[in-house]
């Protein structure tokens, strides 16, 4: 059963995040290098970083705070090398940290977003989903896009199935609730299953 808007664990969306991936693209990384990173949420600004990066950590500082992270390499099976962030505090590897002080998301207590979302609200992420793999846009009112010139026809009608399934168990759930709430306000209710 969903939990009730607003409740439970905080979503890693509303806190201050550092994706070493991010920072690898963007060339935080380079040895010696000092860059300003500013975060916003919902067009406000929720940080000011300065990271300084080590040859093995990285030191983070927002306003007078200062915090020191590891960094740690592993090998992959087919070549190159994956990069990690390591916390002293339990000892886990991370990709993204949370928060100031940093923390992986287990030991902020955060969920994802997709963890709090309804049934309904995960019908309408997959169809978008769907939409935007063959190149349309998130607007489910809009036809279905044709076939991109390249992709599969198999692939494209795997889209399609996939498409059709995730909006019509999004139709299904807001029609439901809908009727649950018309129902609710005469007296009645119809249980779900």
């Amino acid at each position: 059963m969903p939990r009730p808007e607003g409740g439970g664990r905080p979503k890693t969306t509303s806190v201050f995040e550092l994706d070493i991936r991010w920072l690898g693209r963007n060339g935080f990384l380079e040895r010696g290098a000092v860059r300003r990173l500013c975060q916003t949420v919902n067009c406000r600004v929720i940080a000011e970083a300065q990271i300084e990066a080590k040859p093995a950590a990285l030191r983070i500082r927002i306003g007078e705070r200062c915090d020191w992270v590891h960094l740690e390499r592993t090998e992959q099976p087919l070549g190159g090398e994956r990069r990690w962030f390591r916390r002293d505090e339990c000892g886990r590897r991370a990709a993204v940290l949370y928060g100031f002080p940093l923390a992986c998301r287990k030991c902020r207590g955060l969920a994802y977003p997709s963890q709090r979302e309804t049934e309904r609200d995960r019908g309408l992420r997959r169809a978008r989903k769907a939409r935007a793999r063959v190149g349309g846009s998130g607007n489910l009112v809009e036809p279905f896009p044709p076939r991109p010139k390249g992709m599969h026809a198999r692939t494209y009608d795997r889209l399609w199935a996939a498409f059709i399934q995730a909006e019509r168990r999004a139709v299904e759930m807001t029609a439901g609730a809908l009727l649950n709430s018309s129902l609710m306000a005469t007296g009645s209710a119809i249980c779900e299953k």
